[in-house]
């Protein structure tokens, strides 16, 4: 009979069981790419944002930013850019900057990496509080918080330095997973109560006035709310959502549904508003939620694909080599006749041989030239019948449409039937003499 566990063993499995490094690495990259957006463009307003000719002085900045009606701008009393006004000083902060987050991209250095991005990215925000949201606001947390967590322990340059030392990676707790799920979730909680306060929020009519801003919505927002009811449901439905996902995000069943249901609702807000990072940011913390077994399985169907899409560039590169030698039954009329049209076609990097006369050349992959012709790739690939077909379609300009339907789902399967029936029907595969040899 399992002995039943205390309360604080049960809080202590919570916290501490050992967890998968991966939503952690994940977490990481997609942060690093949303920064590396973001820094993107504030490079391409660097002049005159954090120049001389910026709207706001450095001082002016200061202020704004420790202003109490400054009620979104977080209080932290100092910046890189309060050391010196120069230009020169201001870009090599931003190079800096961008160092940094492609090394916390990457994975090199990570802790130190991340401490730099939390520095650089508070420093940008104190310098032009008037460019500054609420998605660079959660940008800034996560780069706080993971500062905590071992975020190199996978994906990473450091996880691969580790792996060819042979040195043991740093331990993934639950409780790293669940600081980053608990700040998404604080987030929605507390937006919902910030928002329910609200007269146009309870009437339903905030999405509506949101569209009809011109600095702030998409030109095309404004015709939604010409729809009848369709801002009030919009409005209510945020409001459900926000309320719902701190609530039942933490149920395994309803994760899916709910995170589904997250990324419509920020792909909406991406194509109707122009709210800066807060839909990629928000998003980006959606991937802590995201199940490791999921994660690995989607990262396996990716190598398959890298692999079978890498197979492909060799496989072309190879035809250019001239590496490309199709085997065929020349005592088959059939098969000289078809090779001989396709030949007439085909790129002219691909050989054709007559297997009765060269089967020694491909044995060590040992064909079965007696059952179908074969396309032989740099000596090291056999694909026979309807897959040398296919294959082939490569090197076949003038066949190039028909491309797109042999690989169709069961393609395959049917074009191995077709290929058995067409050769049992009209092509003997014993040597006959009396059929003469073409090539």
């Amino acid at each position: 009979m399992p002995v039943k566990k205390t309360a604080a063993q049960q809080l202590h499995d919570l916290l501490f069981a050992p967890a998968d490094p991966l939503p952690l690495g994940l977490f990481r990259i997609v942060c690093g790419l949303v920064l590396l957006a973001r820094f993107v463009t504030l490079c391409l307003g660097f002049d005159p944002l954090f120049t001389a000719g910026s709207p706001m002085s450095p001082e002016s900045a200061l202020l704004f930013s420790e202003s109490p009606s400054s009620e979104e701008v977080p209080y932290l009393p100092w910046s890189l850019f309060g050391v010196s006004a120069a230009e020169a000083w201001a870009r090599l902060l931003f190079v800096g900057y961008g160092f940094s987050i492609v090394a916390l991209l990457v994975g090199w250095r990570t802790r130190t990496a991340t401490l730099l991005v939390f520095v650089f990215t508070v420093s940008v925000h104190r310098r032009e509080p008037l460019i500054w949201t609420g998605g660079d606001l959660l940008l800034q947390y996560f780069a706080f918080w993971l500062l905590f967590v071992p975020a190199g322990a996978a994906l990473s340059l450091d996880a691969a330095r580790r792996t060819a030392r042979a040195e043991h990676a740093p331990p993934v707790r639950s409780w790293h997973l669940l600081l980053l799920q608990g700040q998404l979730a604080l987030v929605y909680f507390s937006t919902f109560f910030l928002k329910i306060g609200t007269a146009s929020w309870k009437s339903g009519t905030a999405l509506g006035n949101a569209w009809q801003l011109p600095f702030y919505a998409r030109t095309w927002s404004a015709r939604l709310t010409d729809i009848p009811g369709f801002s009030e449901i919009g409005t209510w439905t945020t409001l459900a959502f926000e309320l719902a996902f701190p609530i039942f995000i933490w149920s395994r069943r309803l994760r899916p549904w709910l995170l589904a249901i997250g990324l419509g609702l920020h792909l909406g807000i991406e194509l109707t508003l122009r709210a800066g990072p807060f839909s990629a940011a928000m998003l980006a913390g959606y991937v802590p939620f995201l199940s490791a077994t999921g994660l690995h399985a989607w990262l396996a169907r990716l190598s398959a694909f890298r692999g079978a899409t890498g197979g492909l560039f060799w496989q072309t590169a190879m035809l250019g080599q001239g590496k490309w030698v199709v085997y065929f039954n020349g005592n088959c009329g059939f098969c000289r006749r078809w090779i001989g049209r396709a030949q007439r076609i085909a790129l002219p990097y691909v050989q054709w041989r007559d297997f009765n006369e060269h089967r020694e050349e491909a044995a060590h992959l040992n064909p079965q030239f007696q059952e179908a012709a074969y396309l032989i790739i740099d000596q090291r690939v056999a694909l026979p019948g309807f897959r040398a077909f296919r294959k082939l379609l490569l090197a076949l300009p003038l066949l190039w449409p028909l491309i797109p339907f042999v690989y169709l789902p069961g393609a395959r399967a049917l074009g191995d039937v077709l290929y058995r029936s067409i050769s049992i029907r009209y092509g003997p595969v014993a040597p006959n003499p009396s059929c003469a040899r073409h090539s």
